[in-house]
Parts: structure tokens; sequence; C-alpha cells
């Protein structure tokens, strides 16, 4: 996992470096690879440091995402936090 970013240039790159991690894995080009794989918001909270908060406060509520990876809880957090901003 790659940690917080400490300037908006280190936190593109580091987007960058991961969208090209996940093209590789799903063999696919970056371009294809974010625009169809990778949902905004998840970049969007990374680029504004919300992920490792996110994370923290994941693994202090174990119960209610007993069922999910802690990847899968906090991907599930930060889409249900943008469907309740609706």
């Amino acid at each position: 996992m790659i940690g917080p970013a400490t300037t908006e240039k280190d936190a593109e790159r580091n987007v960058v470096q991961v969208i090209k991690g996940v093209a590789t894995k799903l063999g696919n080009t970056p371009a294809v690879c974010r625009q169809h794989y990778v949902h905004p918001t998840i970049v969007t909270a990374y680029q504004e440091g919300h992920l490792a908060p996110l994370y923290a406060d994941i693994a202090a509520q174990e119960q209610s995402t007993a069922d999910l990876a802690a990847d899968e809880a906090v991907v599930y957090a930060l889409l249900s936090q943008q469907d309740d901003e609706r």
C-alpha cells in the first residue's frame, strides 16, 4: 500500500503508479484502467488525504465490516458516503 502523499504532485505521481500497476494486473492500458476500473471517488479520497484515516476508522469498527476485507470496507464506506451526499 502506498502511504499518504506529502504534496499534490506526490499524490498524482502515486496515483499514476498505482493505476499502472492495476492496469498491468488486469492486462489493460492505464487509460482504460482509470476510466473503467478505478472509481474516481477512490482517487479523489487519496488525493485529499482521506484514505488513511478511513482505514483507521474501518479497523476500529471490525464488527460492522466483518464480512469484508479492509480494502473492500474502505471502498464500501467511500461509495456509501458519496451516495449520502447526493
